[in-house]
C-alpha cells in the first residue's frame, strides 16, 4: 500500500510539471506566431492583420491564465496528497500531565475518552507492584479527583466490554497482569479495591464470553511497565514512580500510530507475554491468608 501511495504522489507531480511545461510551450508558440504575422505586400490590408494579431494576443493571455490555474490546481492537489501520505505514516505523541488538585488523574480522563470511542479492541498490560497505597489520600482534593477519574476509567472499560459482547464478531478486550516472581505468594490484589473490583467484573463476564474478554496473569515479568492499546492505533504509556508511600502517576504519553509500527512491536510483546500467561482466577483476588492451597 505504501508503494502504491508513493506512485500516486509521483504521478501527480509529473502531471503538474507536464501541465506547467505545456503552458510555457503554448505561450512561446503564441509569441512566435504573433511575431510572424506581417502585412502581405500585395494586399496592404493592415487592419485585418492587426485584428488577427490582437485576437491571437487575447488567446495567448487566456491560455496563459488557464495554464496557471491548471498548474496551481495540480500543485495544490499534489501537496494535499503528499500531506496525506505523510500522515498515513506518522507517529504522533502528546504528553498529558497528572497535576495536583483537580488536575489529578487527567490521564485516566483522556484514556476514558479514547475507550468510549473504541470500535474494535482494548489491550492492557499491567506490571503489578505491591505497595501500601494505590490511590493516594482520597480525602484530599487531588486524591478525590484521581479516585473519581480512575473509577470512571474502569467503568468505561466494563461498558465497552459489554458493547463488544453484544456486537459480536472479532471485537475483544484483553488484559495481562505481570506478577514479579519474587512477590509470588504475597500478592494481595485486594489492597487496590478499585482495581480488584474491576477485575472481578471482567472475570464474571469472561465465564460466559471468553472470546470477548480475557484476564490473564503472567508469572514472569518481562516488561517493567504498563501500556494500553486501543483500536490498534492509540497507545497510552503512563509515567509512574514507586516509593514507600505508594505509586505516583505523573502523567502519560499518548501516541497515535498511523503506520502501525509501534503498535505492531507492542502487540508482538503482548503475544509473547500471553503465550506464557495463565488464566487469572477469582481466588487470585483473595488476600494471601485466605487463598486456598
Amino acid at each position: 500500500m505504501r508503494f502504491l501511495r508513493n506512485r500516486r504522489v509521483v504521478g501527480q507531480a509529473i502531471t503538474a510539471a507536464a501541465t506547467f511545461l505545456a503552458g510555457i510551450a503554448v505561450s512561446v508558440f503564441a509569441d512566435q506566431a504573433k511575431g510572424n504575422i506581417v502585412p502581405h505586400p500585395k494586399s496592404g490590408d493592415e487592419t485585418i492583420l492587426s485584428h488577427l494579431s490582437n485576437q491571437l494576443y487575447v488567446t495567448q493571455m487566456l491560455l496563459a491564465v488557464l495554464t496557471v490555474v491548471v498548474a496551481l490546481s495540480a500543485s495544490v492537489q499534489f501537496l494535499v496528497i503528499l500531506k496525506n501520505d505523510f500522515n498515513d505514516r506518522a507517529l504522533t505523541a502528546r504528553f498529558v500531565l497528572d497535576g495536583e488538585a483537580n488536575e489529578s488523574g487527567k490521564t485516566y480522563q483522556e484514556t476514558t475518552r479514547l475507550i468510549n470511542e473504541a470500535n474494535e479492541s482494548l489491550y492492557f498490560v499491567d506490571y503489578w507492584v505491591q505497595t501500601p497505597n494505590y490511590e493516594g489520600e482520597v480525602q484530599t482534593e487531588s486524591g478525590a479527583a484521581k479516585h473519581k477519574r480512575r473509577s470512571e476509567y474502569y467503568k468505561a472499560i466494563e461498558r465497552k466490554i459489554e458493547e463488544f459482547r453484544k456486537g459480536g464478531g472479532s471485537k475483544k478486550h484483553k488484559r495481562i497482569i505481570q506478577v514479579p516472581a519474587q512477590n509470588h505468594g504475597e500478592i494481595d490484589f485486594s489492597r487496590d479495591e478499585t482495581f480488584a473490583t474491576h477485575i472481578k467484573t471482567c472475570l464474571e463476564i469472561q465465564k460466559t464470553n471468553a472470546e470477548t474478554t480475557s484476564v490473564r496473569k503472567a508469572d514472569r515479568s518481562r516488561l517493567h511497565t504498563h501500556f494500553s492499546i486501543i483500536d490498534s492505533t492509540h497507545i497510552i504509556w503512563p509515567i509512574l514512580t514507586i516509593d514507600e508511600s505508594g505509586i505516583k502517576r505523573h502523567g502519560a504519553i499518548l501516541f497515535e500510530d498511523a503506520s502501525g509500527d509501534l503498535v505492531g512491536c507492542l502487540m508482538n510483546l503482548f503475544d509473547k507475554l500471553d503465550g506464557s500467561a495463565n488464566t487469572f482466577l477469582a481466588q487470585d483476588l483473595d488476600p494471601p491468608t485466605t487463598k486456598s492451597v
